[in-house]
């Protein structure tokens, strides 16, 4: 079903079959008509990645996002009558629940994250289903970034800077798709939380949501593994498929399966 989304250092592809996966199975299990299941997608971006492939669901899909060129862009895309974007913020939405909700590398990006963690208690119902995806503060990418602002400090970054110009050309020497999808096209969103497992638990726990279940997302990625992996899809199967067999705290980022604090199935 995903032939269309090429997977990347980033493991997009093996993000939107774990949300997928996940609501499949549970829709499964509502014995409801599943156009009367309720699916929001908090922080869409253009929603090409999770929105729209959501569609294949059946059920009633909402993208919100606040930023207008990524919504104006996600409407054009669309082919789904049951897939329908706003530019909202989740505090404006009417009051209504949804049975499930997604929340992807959003969190990183708010000064108040605590703030949207509430709001998606208030809009997801009792026995409903979140999906987060966050990065780990201090995982190999973080660190990466991290060593590359420094370097770049020194003046010693102008080599990787000439290899990424020549990206493309890279991929296609080794046989690598370089996807066309945008997962949001603002660029202007700088991580301002960095996430330890142990504080991102402690901050459901005060919002009243607990983890249900909790996937590694990729191993390696940054201004300097993402040169190397992209040169081969080997590399970059590798790289997704091995972060599920290692320890979480070695994994770059991280998927989770949320749920309201009384409700522990």
């Amino acid at each position: 079903m995903f032939e269309q989304i090429p997977e990347t250092p980033y493991g997009i592809k093996k993000r939107i079959q774990f949300v997928y996966g996940e609501i499949e199975k549970r829709i499964s299990n509502l014995n409801r008509d599943r156009k009367e299941i309720k699916i929001l997608d908090i922080g869409c971006g253009t929603g090409e990645l999770i929105t729209i492939p959501l569609g294949h669901l059946g059920a009633s899909v909402l993208g919100i996002d606040i930023h207008p060129p990524s919504i104006y862009y996600a409407n054009r895309k669309n082919p789904f009558e049951n897939v329908r974007f706003e530019c909202i913020s989740v505090d404006k939405l009417a009051d209504q629940q949804f049975d499930f909700i997604i929340c992807s590398e959003v969190l990183e990006h708010l000064e108040d994250p605590s703030e949207m963690l509430n709001q998606i208690r208030k809009k997801l119902k009792r026995n409903g289903t979140c999906i987060i995806t966050i990065p780990n503060g201090y995982g190999p990418k973080e660190m990466e970034i991290r060593l590359y602002k420094a370097l770049d400090k020194l003046k010693v970054i102008t080599l990787l800077k000439f290899l990424n110009k020549h990206f493309k050309r890279l991929c296609k020497k080794g046989g690598v798709e370089s996807s066309s999808s945008k997962d949001s096209l603002n660029t202007e969103s700088p991580h301002v939380q960095f996430f330890s497992y142990g504080q991102f638990k402690n901050l459901l726990k005060e919002c009243k949501l607990s983890i249900m279940k909790m996937k590694n997302r990729r191993f390696l990625s940054g201004p300097f593994s993402d040169i190397i992996l992209s040169r081969s899809k080997i590399l970059i199967n590798w790289n997704v498929k091995v972060a599920s067999k290692l320890p979480y705290f070695l994994a770059s980022s991280w998927m989770f399966v949320v749920k309201h604090q009384e409700v522990q199935k």
